[in-house]
């Protein structure tokens, strides 16, 4: 409709980058997405009885073209569903310690899947995703059942698989109910699905009986969905659903793998309407179904999750992220992927302590020590960490931290600037220039506290290396003589950099640095048309009255 002035019109695709510095919610419009994920830094550590470990810094996750963080195989792109909601988790960088233990681990950055849909077919809803100790708990369904708390039960950031938080049950008493569940009569059929993390043998997550006494004295038909088969104290750490008649007989149905393994998974209990069995599927494969009919059960009795009915315990123990039931068999008729995931995990890094230990996980830091050679930190998912080094006398170099791009190097002289420097960072384009993430603090420093004693303490990782003295290795070395403590510097924030590990000098111990945040990029590619030329604005306003614009 409207014409340029000058220079035809062009356009041209241009990618769509959408950068995390902490979490939240992300909606791609396309289906391919490439990402940079990094994990959170670990703080390091104070000295103490030795020189302190540097911070490892975090896990470093990304797209295909790009090498993975630790060493590992390149990642693929995800494929995400455009218009889904996913979940973007930022680790935390660790905090220091002021003591000789190892600094806090970072936490983990992900990219997650997409939480149960709330429906028309939805009956009942409990999710979490909230705040840290919240004892709030709502269905989210249009049923709006009352949900009561009893014990300790709580929203927890210590573990968690979709969102912020998940349902921790202590196994002492913890447990949630609901009234009832309207649409359990008449023989209908459903769909139970939800996630666990366990490491228990046993434990009850669903159960709508009075109680769990022993067969044959039931007085109603209902439910049992359990960790392990607590009545008859069998198949330990397995998935069993029973389904108990009026005449008291059961219809039992237990998986074949084990879900007490610290883990998540996803399980799904399914039937169809009056004779259909059910069909039990554990992170989305159907590993079993029932060999008889399905009954009618009794609507008219509350629903326990966490433990069996009244007058009995069997509480279970761990994390529940999210609980639907549908009034819909047909969620799941074949294999699927839970909650459509396609999701990104990294792992914090974990500072080596001032006694020696090494850290493990992410990029590990190295530990320190008074006297003797540290340990170095453990390669896992990112770059081992350096030991330490003892000089002689009082003298000792901390073990740097491990980053993304490799390992932390080993003290190999006194003089500050030359020794300890934590691991590299690796570099990312994603964002649409080269940077660095994920680089380890380099390890804190004990030397003797005479005249013209020197005292140094570990830089910072940035995204490249840290090194063992505070700051970078470009200041002036007389900056770090004469004995006085100085808290190591912290990683810089989103770049999942580890922090300093501390020293200690002539009047006390310094303290260990913070571990730098981590940070989550999208990109998706050709999104945004970019247009060249000028507009003719007399086109323009005729447009705009004509409605064409």
């Amino acid at each position: 409709m409207s014409k340029f002035i000058g220079a035809a019109q062009t356009a041209t695709l241009e990618d769509k980058i959408t950068t995390f510095t902490s979490s939240g919610t992300f909606t791609p419009v396309k289906a391919a997405v490439d990402f940079l994920v990094v994990a959170g830094g670990g703080g390091g550590s104070s000295k103490s009885a030795g020189a302190g470990g540097g911070g490892g810094g975090g896990f470093r996750a990304s797209w295909n073209n790009e090498t993975s963080g630790g060493g590992g195989t390149s990642e693929s792109t995800l494929s995400l569903t455009p218009g889904a909601e996913y979940t973007i988790i930022v680790g935390g960088g660790g905090a220091g310690s002021s003591t000789a233990a190892a600094g806090t681990k970072g936490t983990n950055s992900y990219i997650s899947g997409v939480f149960f849909a709330n429906d028309s077919d939805t009956e009942f809803l409990l999710q979490s995703n909230t705040t840290n100790g919240s004892t709030t708990f709502t269905d989210g369904s249009s049923t709006g059942a009352t949900i009561s708390s009893f014990g300790n039960v709580q929203h927890s950031t210590t573990e968690k698989k979709l969102g912020t938080t998940s349902i921790k049950f202590d196994g002492n008493g913890d447990y949630l109910t609901i009234p009832s569940i309207v649409s359990f009569g008449n023989y209908s059929q459903y769909c139970m699905e939800m996630w666990i993390n366990t490491s228990a043998e046993y434990g009850y997550l669903l159960n709508n009986h009075e109680n769990s006494s022993p067969r044959g004295t039931n007085q109603h038909a209902g439910l049992r969905l359990s960790v392990g088969n607590i009545r008859d104290d069998d198949d330990p750490g397995k998935v069993v659903w029973i389904e108990t008649y009026y005449t008291g007989s059961d219809h039992t149905v237990t998986s074949t793998s084990r879900v007490d393994d610290g883990e998540w998974h996803h399980i799904a209990a399914t039937r169809g309407s009056q004779n259909q069995p059910v069909k039990l599927y554990i992170d989305g494969v159907m590993e079993t179904q029932g060999t008889q009919a399905n009954t009618n059960f009794d609507n008219g009795y509350p629903l326990f999750i966490g433990r069996a009915g009244n007058g009995d315990d069997d509480y279970f123990t761990g994390y529940i992220e999210e609980i639907r039931i549908s009034d819909d068999t047909n969620r799941y008729s074949t294999d699927f992927a839970p909650n459509k995931a396609g999701t990104a995990d990294t792992l914090g890094g974990s500072g080596g302590s001032g006694q020696s230990q090494g850290g493990s996980g992410g990029g590990s830091g190295g530990g320190g020590a008074y006297t003797g050679a540290g340990t170095a930190g453990t390669a896992n998912e990112g770059f081992a960490g350096g030991t330490s080094v003892y000089f002689g006398g009082n003298e000792s170099c901390g073990g740097s931290g491990g980053g993304a791009g490799g390992v932390g190097l080993a003290c190999v002289d006194r003089n500050p600037g030359m020794s300890g420097e934590g691991g590299p960072g690796q570099f990312s384009t994603i964002s649409g220039r080269k940077q660095y993430y994920a680089g380890g603090g380099g390890g804190g420093s004990y030397l003797y506290g005479g005249p013209g004693a020197r005292s140094a303490t570990g830089g910072g990782g940035y995204g490249l290396a840290g090194d063992w003295f505070q700051g970078h290795y470009s200041r002036s070395e007389a900056t770090y003589y004469g004995g006085i403590d100085k808290n190591a510097e912290s990683g810089a924030v989103n770049t999942g950099g580890g922090g300093g590990g501390g020293d200690s000098g002539t009047t006390g111990d310094s303290l260990g640095g913070a571990g730098g945040s981590g940070i989550v990029i999208t990109r998706e590619a050709d999104v945004r048309t970019i247009t060249s030329g000028m507009w003719d604005m007399k086109q323009v306003y005729k447009a705009r009255l004509a409605g064409s614009w």
